[in-house]
This record gives structure tokens, C-alpha cells and sequence, in this order.
């Protein structure tokens, strides 16, 4: 069985977080995803980030990157690791919860 290993990028402000719909492949349209992307083999976790929509969008706004979780999941034709990160805003001076 074919392995693939990606990077899911979890947005998450004020109790919202952003997915969206697969329409690309035929057999996992209608499921969800999250931004992120194919791991290469010469790139760390996450690096791959940097890359891409992902790290694009993430690199124009305020937000710290976590490391939250690993998943593994078999398909019907691969076996599928998922690195996920939780990207949440980063906030300066007096906020709800304390400062950064």
C-alpha cells in the first residue's frame, strides 16, 4: 500500500476553525480538509508549512504554530500520515487570558 504523508494547518480564532470541502479528487469528494499539503522527501513536518497556501497565509498574519497531533488513517488504495499543526493568533498587550 502507497504511504503519503502530509501537513494539515488547523486555523482556529475565537472558537471557529477553517476546513474546505474536496472537490479536486473524484473519490473524496464531499469530505473535508484542512490547508496544508504533500510532505517531500527532503523536507521536515514543519517546514512544509513554509510552503504553500499555508505558509503563505500563515506567514501574512500573526499566528503561532503548534504541533498538536499525529493521525494515521488507511484509505482504500493508501495509508495516510497527518501531521497537524493548530495555528492560533498571536496576540501583543492586553487580551482576554493574559498578554504575549
Amino acid at each position: 500500500m502507497k504511504n503519503i504523508e502530509v501537513v494539515a494547518a488547523i486555523f482556529r480564532k475565537d472558537n471557529t476553525i477553517f476546513a474546505t470541502e474536496k472537490k479536486d479528487m473524484e473519490s473524496l469528494k464531499g469530505y473535508w480538509e484542512f490547508p496544508g499539503g504533500k510532505v517531500e522527501p527532503e523536507e521536515s513536518t514543519g517546514g512544509s508549512l513554509k510552503e504553500g497556501n499555508s505558509g503563505r497565509a500563515a506567514s501574512r498574519n500573526p499566528y503561532r504554530r503548534k504541533k498538536f497531533s499525529e493521525l494515521d488513517y488507511d484509505y482504500p488504495h493508501f495509508h495516510l500520515t497527518m501531521h497537524c499543526y493548530f495555528f492560533v493568533p498571536f496576540y501583543r498587550g492586553n487580551q482576554t487570558g493574559g498578554s504575549n
